[in-house]
C-alpha cells in the first residue's frame, strides 16, 4: 500500500534549525549595553548573575576610591584611573567576543528591553544615594594671574569636597565664584581667615604682623615698586593705598582675603574684596596636565610652596 511521503518537521533543535524565541546576540549592541552599566552587557548576553556580580563589584570598587581617598594624591590617582580604564576595555572586550560566540541564544524572561531600562535605572538610583558625590572637578587656567605656581594652560584637579568638614587655611589654593559676577570662577591663594589682619609692605605680605609664606616663590614684573604714600582709586577699600603698600585691613566673618602669585597682574581682594566662605567651590590638589609636561604632575600640599 502506497502511502503519501510526510511532511517535514520543523525542528527545534539548534543542530537543525533555529529555536523558538531565539535571537542572535549583536557584538556591538553588547559593548553598548556594557558601557551603560559594566554588567548589563552579561544581562544581554544572557547570564544575569554574572551580570549583577560585575554591577556590584563596579559599585564597590568607585566606592573604595572615594571613600579612600585615592585621589588626593596626583600618583595614586593616575594608577587608580589607568587600573580602572584597562580593566572596563578588558571588559568591553570581553563582553562584545562572548556576544560573538555565543551566536543564536535562547532569549530569557529578562532579554527584553524594558528589562535593561529598569536595570540601568536601578543602578543609577543605587548610586545616586548610596555611592558619595564624586568630589573631583577638572579646571583650566586662563590667565597668568597665578604665575609661577600656576601658567596658562594647567589642568588642574579640584577637590569639592575639602571645606565640607574642614575650615580653608592659609595658603592653599581656592576655587570659588567672582564676589562681582558669580558666573566666572577663580582660582587663587588663600592669604587671611576671619578675624586676621592683612598687610602689605614694600610688596611683602604679612598677616597679623608675621611674613607671609616666606619661602612662597612668587612673580613680578615690575622692576619698582608703587610708593607707600600713593592712592590707588581701584583699591578695595578706598584708602587702603595701592598693590604694594597695602592695609592694614581685619578680615570680616566668615570671609577671605585671597591674592595671585602673580603680585603686579593679577585680580584679587586688593581689588574686588573679600571673599565669602559660601562662595568657595573646592581646593586644587595638583596639576594633571600642562603644556609644560614637567608640571604634570605638582601637588598642592597643606598650602606649601611647590
Amino acid at each position: 500500500m502506497n502511502s503519501r511521503p510526510s511532511r517535514p518537521i520543523e525542528s527545534t533543535d539548534e543542530a537543525n534549525g533555529p529555536m523558538p524565541n531565539s535571537r542572535p546576540r549583536n557584538p556591538w549592541i553588547a559593548v553598548l549595553c556594557s558601557i551603560v552599566d559594566p554588567g548589563l552587557g552579561f544581562v544581554y548576553n544572557g547570564n544575569v548573575i554574572v551580570g549583577i556580580g560585575v554591577s556590584i563589584a563596579s559599585f564597590v570598587l568607585l566606592g573604595l576610591v572615594i571613600w579612600c581617598g585615592l585621589y588626593r594624591s596626583f600618583l595614586p590617582f593616575v594608577i587608580s584611573v589607568s587600573v580602572s580604564t584597562m580593566g572596563y576595555v578588558i571588559l568591553l572586550s570581553y563582553v562584545g567576543m562572548l556576544a560573538k560566540r555565543l551566536g543564536t541564544v535562547q532569549l530569557r524572561r529578562y532579554n527584553r528591553g524594558s528589562i535593561y531600562v529598569i536595570y540601568f535605572l536601578v543602578g543609577m538610583i543605587a548610586r545616586e544615594f548610596i555611592l558619595p558625590d564624586w568630589p573631583l572637578k577638572s579646571y583650566s587656567i586662563a590667565s597668568s594671574g597665578m604665575s609661577p605656581t600656576l601658567e596658562e594652560g594647567d589642568y588642574v584637579i579640584v577637590n569639592r569636597e575639602s571645606y565640607r568638614h574642614a575650615s580653608p587655611r592659609a595658603g592653599d589654593l581656592v576655587v570659588f565664584r567672582y564676589p562681582r559676577d558669580p558666573s566666572q570662577t577663580y582660582l587663587k591663594r588663600l592669604v587671611g581667615t576671619e578675624g586676621q589682619t592683612i598687610s602689605i609692605r614694600e610688596g611683602h605680605v604679612y598677616v597679623d604682623g608675621e611674613i607671609f609664606m616666606p619661602a612662597l616663590r612668587v612673580r613680578r614684573n615690575r622692576a619698582n615698586l608703587l610708593p607707600s604714600d600713593y592712592a590707588d582709586k581701584s583699591i578695595y577699600p578706598r584708602g587702603a593705598g595701592n598693590e604694594d603698600n597695602y592695609g592694614p585691613v581685619a578680615v570680616p566673618h566668615d570671609s577671605l582675603f585671597v591674592l595671585g602669585d602673580f603680585r603686579d597682574n593679577s585680580l584679587d581682594s586688593r581689588y574686588f574684596g573679600f571673599v565669602h566662605v559660601r562662595e568657595l567651590l573646592g581646593k586644587a590638589l595638583y596639576i594633571y596636565w600642562s603644556r609644560d609636561l614637567s608640571r604634570i604632575g605638582t601637588e598642592f600640599r597643606d598650602g606649601s610652596p611647590p
